[in-house]
């Protein structure tokens, strides 16, 4: 193709003359007169989100591609694909990432008769006349409306049809104009979608840049139109792009950039900022003869939708786990990335096509003014619910106080994540916030609320909002690990929020949290809420509501949870005989799941058949009974559809799952027998400790690299099976039991769920060392990190060093995989200190990993001056070990040099290096 971007050679006479002709219909005044052709495309997709309502996931990519797509076809060419109209995508789409990978796959065919491929050269073929026709169409659309005297625009195709190269005098050809239309259709249009689905994930994971991109929209534009004039006032979203096009570099220099120049940092791209970079150290779009015409194009449309986006919207994760995976065709673009869009300002749909088209919009739709609206049947007030929740168990507690809710009066309007509410919370009922700490930090579907609410000044913001906090935490975090919690507590009173009641926190170190939680709610938050809003009492409040269930036979199939399956292959133990069992298995993932050496597989277990089949008996069912659970409260069971009792026992209820008080006084209430019902009451009231948990998906730390292999992947866990705390049977763990119940080709359902980003290798282990430390189970992430180091070496990379630090009670015993790390310490991808509990004589004295480190304290410090991470995967115990010799280390060391420090400041250091200079993961 003698395109004007093509591959043609510089003294190719179509390729010279396009370039001279085209090059002006890209100038200022041409990109600038483009504007109002862009915002038509652009309010066409806020329409269309709008109108999708706030919990519908968007697939980013799909729309951003027909976003751009429609946006140069009407502003270059003056033609409607009307992508937005239909729920397929063009098919010059499909044609075209068919046709481009195609040409890839044909540049490396064996050479062999062309007949075997007769096939693909058919489809190859086919969707090269797909993008010619589509090319042609346009260009007889735009003959046709010259010939009738719809003439007037000054765009790129008439630039084609009229324009005379200035060098030779010539016109471009039918074919020349046919060729250009498809490279820009091509180019204009992918890498500008690519661009915008990048930089909406880089602002959903990165809270505190969006705010400031969202909060110079609102200064700059507020809650006018967006015009032409504002898009060079808009710097920060401007970097934002810019950022963006500088991490899609494969290599960037942290010489250049330092040594953040991996993270998406905007403020490096403002201009102060940006000028001071060397030349040539930015160049996405090319350079010379051959650089893209269409730049200014791709940056002005670019700016405007992010502007219009943030201005009207505010967006969250569809799935808070989600990490960023790779998918490609011409370029590269999030695989599977969906968020969704919240309207701002309280808009509706109506109302924002007019704020879009220029008229006169309300600047927030009023409510009413009553405390407390009364919902439509006109018994029950309404309340919002919102929940900060990485692991889901703030987001079930939410559940819990939604179904409750009509048991008191009250009905949950709204059961959402915090960041719905960013910039806004209602203020005609109560707000009840339920919210986690990961590691003092917030959940990743709270960050951008959190971030909004740190940086609110007036004291009068949140006037009005009536608001409860509960909170969830685990003491192994030290001082932070109610941070979170008490942070949005403190900060909405600050902002003029009125408390209802204190706040209520649970530790899952210690305590039962959801017999803590159904404590706060049944005897702190009700009775406030009911208070306030003069409720008398409902009947069974005390409770949760009751549900009544019908046994009956016919079949239908259980509704399932979200999770894929994988098939099982290699199953071994990893202990000797006697040895609290541990063991491997290896999974094969489904095609469109990836994952990355230090996350998590979430597995989705059954109970122990024992424990279903003494729950059948104990409620006198066949085995082949079903069961319709009535109710219209959310539950983890499916509801008013037959299902199999032995499929509810097996895969929706924890049936080890001690009893909570409110469950033991629901027993209480059924008892028919006095003496029996008295002894229930007693016992609800009790100190007894219990292991509290809930049906959910297990999380187990993956223990490969997907550099080893990126279908398959390997957990490495512990059975439990201990004694009952009742004194009575056994207590079994539901999911490592489930696990050690697999077998190879058994088929188990599972999803990949991101560790913190903090727990991942360096971007650069060529130059940053790492320090791993664990203990038993602990090893599993490690495991997959050294395997990932192996397989570098084996490539050729030179790697800085490793150092794995393992506890463990002796060797033959429980020392987890040390024949393959052996293998790989001989390969140069670790090396490996041991501390051995039982036989310490053979670990030089070590019997913890704590004592390992302080043996080898100078090799320790050394990998640490050069910029080391560390990585702690165990009990509290070890992660408190290790502090405390690197808080010992850090106090001497000071001293070594002339300066005394404290405990409390060497902890205080310590605290302030979580997530940068280490990570941790504990698991108990």
């Amino acid at each position: 193709m003698a395109s004007v971007t093509g591959s043609s050679p510089p003294d190719e006479p179509n390729w010279g003359i396009a370039h001279r002709i085209l090059m002006p219909a890209f100038g200022p005044v041409s990109i600038r007169n483009m504007f109002d052709g862009m915002h038509d495309i652009a309010t066409q997709l806020c329409m269309k989100w709008a109108r999708y309502g706030p919990h519908h996931p968007i697939a980013v990519a799909d729309d951003f591609t027909r976003l751009a797509l429609d946006t140069l076809a009407l502003c270059s060419m003056g033609y409607r694909f009307n992508s937005y109209y239909t729920t397929e995508m063009h098919p010059f789409i499909e044609a075209m990432g068919e046709f481009l990978s195609e040409s890839g796959r044909r540049a490396a065919r064996p050479p062999i008769p062309s007949w075997f491929y007769r096939n693909e050269d058919a489809k190859y073929f086919g969707d090269i006349k797909v993008l010619q026709e589509t090319a042609k169409g346009v260009l007889k659309a735009r003959k046709e409306a010259n010939e009738r005297g719809e003439t007037g625009r000054k765009d790129l195709l008439q630039a084609m049809l009229d324009g005379v190269d200035p060098k030779t005098g010539q016109h471009m050809t039918d074919d020349s104009i046919i060729d250009n239309l498809i490279t820009f259709l091509i180019a204009g249009h992918e890498t500008t979608s690519g661009m915008l689905s990048f930089a909406f994930y880089q602002l959903l994971k990165h809270p505190d840049a969006y705010r400031k991109a969202q909060e110079e929209v609102d200064s700059v534009v507020g809650r006018k139109k967006i015009t032409v004039e504002h898009i060079t006032k808009l710097p920060y979203i401007a970097a934002d792009a810019t950022c963006f096009a500088l991490l899609a570099k494969a290599h960037i220099d942290p010489k250049v950039y330092g040594s953040d120049a991996n993270e998406f940092h905007p403020e490096r791209c403002l201009d102060e900022n940006f000028n001071r970079l060397p030349k040539n150290s930015w160049k996405p779009f090319g350079n010379g003869s051959r650089a893209c015409i269409g730049r200014p194009f791709a940056w002005q449309e670019a700016i405007l939708i992010m502007a219009m986006l943030l201005q009207n919207f505010n967006f969250v994760l569809d799935d808070p786990n989600y990490n960023l995976r790779l998918k490609q065709i011409l370029t590269i673009k999030p695989h599977n990335f969906q968020m969704r869009a919240i309207l701002r300002d309280g808009l509706t749909a109506t109302q924002l096509e007019r704020r879009l088209a220029g008229e006169h919009a309300p600047k927030e739709a009023q409510k009413s003014a009553s405390a407390a609206d009364v919902s439509v049947d006109g018994s029950l007030k309404k309340m919002t619910i919102l929940y900060g929740s990485n692991s889901g168990t703030c987001e079930s507690l939410a559940q819990r106080l939604a179904s409750d809710a009509p048991n008191h009066g009250f009905v949950a309007e709204t059961v959402d994540c915090l960041d719905v509410a960013n910039g806004k919370l209602p203020r005609d009922q109560p707000v009840i916030i339920l919210t986690a700490s990961y590691e003092g930090q917030p959940p990743d579907n709270a960050g951008h609320f959190v971030s909004w609410l740190e940086n609110v000044k007036d004291d009068t913001t949140l006037s009005g909002v009536q608001y409860a906090v509960f909170g969830c935490g685990h003491h192994d975090w030290a001082q932070t690990f109610f941070r979170i919690p008490k942070l949005v507590d403190a900060k909405l009173e600050q902002a003029g929020a009125e408390r209802l009641v204190q706040i209520g926190l649970a530790d899952a170190a210690d305590s039962d949290m959801f017999s803590n939680f159904e404590n706060w709610e049944d005897e702190i938050l009700w009775p406030a809420l009911k208070k306030q809003y003069d409720i008398g009492d409902k009947k069974g409040s005390s409770q949760s509501g009751t549900v009544d269930a019908v046994v009956t036979s016919p079949r239908t199939n259980g509704v399932r949870q979200d999770v894929k399956e994988a098939l099982v292959g290699e199953t071994r133990v990893l202990t000797a005989e006697g040895e609290p069992a541990k063991k491997h298995i290896e999974l094969k993932l489904p095609s469109d799941i990836t994952y990355t050496a230090g996350d998590y597989l979430a597995v989705l277990p059954f109970n122990p058949k024992e424990s279903i089949e003494r729950a059948m008996r104990r409620f006198r069912l066949p085995w082949d009974a079903y069961i319709t659970v009535m109710t219209d409260n959310k539950l983890t069971v499916p509801t008013n559809t037959p299902i199999s009792a032995y499929e509810v026992f097996s895969a929706y209820v924890e049936l080890s799952q001690p009893a909570t008080k409110r469950n033991i006084l629901t027993l209480a209430e059924a008892a028919e027998d006095t003496t029996e019902r008295d002894a229930l009451k007693t016992l609800a009231t009790s100190e007894e400790g219990s292991r509290a948990s809930v049906l959910d998906l297990l999380e187990n730390s993956i223990s490969s690299s997907p550099l080893w292999d990126p279908t398959r992947v390997t957990l490495t866990f512990s059975v439990l099976n201990a004694p009952s705390t009742t004194g009575s049977g056994k207590h079994l763990g539901v999911a490592s039991n489930y696990l050690n119940s697999l077998d190879r080709g058994d088929k188990v359902h599972v999803s990949v769920r991101s560790s913190h980003a903090a727990f991942h290798l360096p971007r650069q282990p060529e130059s940053v060392p790492i320090i791993c430390v664990a203990a038993g189970t602990g090893l599993a992430p490690f495991r997959g990190f050294v395997q990932e180091r192996a397989t570098m070496c084996a490539a050729g990379r030179k790697l800085a060093p490793a150092l794995l630090f393992f506890g463990c009670r002796e060797p033959g015993r429980d020392d987890l995989y040390a024949d393959e790390l052996a293998e790989w310490e001989a390969a140069g991808a670790v090396t490996v200190a041991r501390a051995y509990s039982r036989r310490p004589e053979l670990s030089g004295g070590a019997r913890h990993v704590q004592d390992a480190i302080a043996l080898r304290e100078r090799e320790f410090q050394d990998l640490w001056a050069r910029g080391a991470k560390l990585y702690i995967c165990g009990s509290r115990a070890v992660s408190r070990g290790v502090r405390d010799v690197c808080v010992r280390m850090r106090v001497e060391e000071q001293r070594r040099n002339g300066r005394e420090v404290s405990q409390d400041e060497a902890e205080k250091w310590w605290e302030e290096l979580r997530n940068t200079r280490y990570a941790t993961d504990v698991f108990d």
